[in-house]
């Protein structure tokens, strides 16, 4: 099974950044916020991580639960 998410440059494809969750990954969502391209993820391991492709770091891991109840990474 395959922990990682991959941002991968579709121009030229090179992998740009890559980072993992404790278990399968299971959704993958990309938007931009002020100017920085953020990756959303959820794995088998209930939770939720907010990647930061400009700072190329995981900025919040929270539970499933956690995000479902404040409805949003904050």
């Amino acid at each position: 099974k395959d922990h990682r998410v991959i941002v991968w440059n579709v121009k030229n494809f090179r992998k740009v950044a890559e980072y993992r969750h404790e278990n399968q990954v299971y959704a993958v969502s990309a938007f931009y916020f002020r100017g920085d391209l953020r990756v959303v993820s959820g794995g088998l391991d209930r939770k939720v991580k907010l990647f930061s492709l400009q700072e190329k770091r995981v900025l919040k891991s929270i539970t499933v639960e956690d995000f479902v109840e404040n409805n949003a990474i904050s």
